[in-house]
């Protein structure tokens, strides 16, 4: 039996998607592994291809997503983790323009040291998020470990022709974002018990606020290239959208939009280790980036919007068509891409 109730703060990152290995070591990983892989002519997309979900070919004119995401606790309340979580995962399917279909859990916890009336609480958080997208967790598995983890796998389904890729942006379009940053930040500071309760429950709605436009974008056909902004910031994943077609970002720092008490909290220094190593791994690729900007770019976000290539031809109805899509966020246009000028990514005030 517990001798007291004890909570999730003690096994709090700065970001649960903070925790991820570096880019750089993640990628020296998975390219010493590779050679063990047999061929499976049915997949379509997988771990080299570093998308947001694997892709497998089911006939029909339809392709099956899979994904998966478990984090450590990145707030003190069991139900919000559940629901960061679950918004997390289900938005790598909507970022490859599918639906989600149904998920299973993954969870670990010490149950000598947290209860089990808690990770009910997680398991009811993640069952709200995936019920606000039609998912049903349908099984999954546990274990008793010594810090508590919580993920999902989510597969879903998408039409052949509407399958968005984080690649295929040409030079010319314009690059949008769907969701301010600022997540990592904000959460870097609730771990110092900065962060005040109505910042609290801002970071909540931001974070677990599904990208299902991700579907409705794939649909219309708009868009060339699209991923979410997760634990490697909108650096990182707008890296990944310029290694394709040989494209430099020109990046316009002042569109990008940031929460207020995020960007609060950046100018007394308080952001998440995971800055720095984003950075680490970033900077030899990018140009323009002065002083305090790198937090902004490289800030790790979970439930973070999507990057959007589109084509400037559609700028109108795009914008247009956004606004009755998704009025929860402001779209911001804060970029285009161009051909390879030197580095990839090009920032200017």
């Amino acid at each position: 039996m517990m001798e007291e109730e004890k909570s999730l703060h003690q096994y709090m990152s700065e970001l649960g998607g903070g925790s991820k290995i570096p880019p750089d070591l993640l990628e020296e990983i998975l390219v010493q592994s590779a050679h063990v892989q047999v061929h499976n002519e049915q997949l379509v997309l997988g771990v080299e291809d570093r998308d947001d979900a694997t892709v497998y070919e089911i006939g029909g004119g339809k392709y099956l997503l899979s994904t998966t995401d478990f984090f450590s606790p990145m707030v003190d309340e069991a139900k919000d983790y559940g629901k960061l979580v679950a918004a997390s995962t289900l938005n790598n399917i909507y970022a490859m323009g599918g639906g989600p279909a149904f998920a299973q859990a993954i969870l670990g916890w010490p149950m000598e040291e947290l209860s089990a009336e808690m990770a009910s609480e997680v398991m009811r958080g993640a069952k709200e998020v995936c019920s606000q997208a039609g998912v049903i967790i349908a099984g999954g598995h546990s274990l008793d470990l010594k810090e508590p983890v919580f993920g999902l796998s989510v597969n879903g389904f998408v039409e052949k022709n509407h399958l968005m890729r984080n690649f295929g942006a040409q030079a010319g379009d314009l690059l949008y974002l769907t969701k301010p940053l600022g997540i990592g930040v904000m959460t870097a500071a609730l771990n110092k018990g900065l962060l005040l309760e109505s910042e609290y429950e801002e970071m909540i709605q931001l974070s677990t606020h599904l990208n299902r436009v991700g579907e409705a974008i794939a649909k219309s056909g708009m868009a060339t290239a699209m991923t979410d902004v997760s634990g490697f910031g909108l650096l990182g994943h707008l890296l990944v959208m310029t290694q394709s077609n040989e494209l430099t970002a020109k990046l316009n720092l002042d569109e990008v939009p940031i929460v207020s008490s995020a960007e609060n909290y950046l100018a007394r220094y308080i952001f998440p280790k995971m800055v720095e190593k984003n950075w680490s791994a970033y900077s030899s690729k990018v140009e323009g980036v002065k002083g305090m900007d790198m937090v902004k770019l490289c800030d790790p976000q979970i439930g973070g919007g999507l990057l959007v290539a589109v084509h400037p031809d559609n700028k109108n109805e795009f914008e247009k068509s956004f606004s009755l899509w998704d009025t929860h966020f402001p779209l911001a246009l804060i970029g285009e891409f161009a051909r390879r000028e030197g580095k990839q990514v090009k920032v200017a005030p």
